[in-house]
């Protein structure tokens, strides 16, 4: 699910996205680590970019309030934090050419 997660943020800019992998993370104890491990084995068709990442989250943060409405939230959690998780995460870009099968 986590792995997942880090796919969603690097490919489109929902804040549910970038919520719900904060939550993962920090409440349930999830480990990035092992997310993206396990992404570098799984296909990739749209390579997982760091800077992707970076400018959904511009464009979630300005959407919070629409995409707000559609989800469930047990807390909220604030921005900085999930710009924290996001900045700290120590991430290669995943693509295509660095798979070794």
């Amino acid at each position: 699910m986590c792995a997942e997660k880090i796919r969603a943020v690097s490919q489109r800019a929902r804040y549910r996205d970038f919520y719900d992998l904060y939550f993962l993370t920090n409440e349930l104890k999830v480990g990035v680590g092992g997310a993206l491990d396990f992404l570098k084995q799984k296909e990739i068709r749209t390579p997982i970019i760091s800077t992707n990442i970076e400018k959904n989250w511009s464009i979630a943060k300005e959407q919070i309030e629409g995409d707000l409405g559609s989800i469930y939230c047990s807390e909220e959690i604030a921005n900085k934090d999930i710009e924290a998780l996001i900045y700290d995460i120590e991430f290669d870009d995943i693509s295509n050419s660095k798979l070794n099968h």
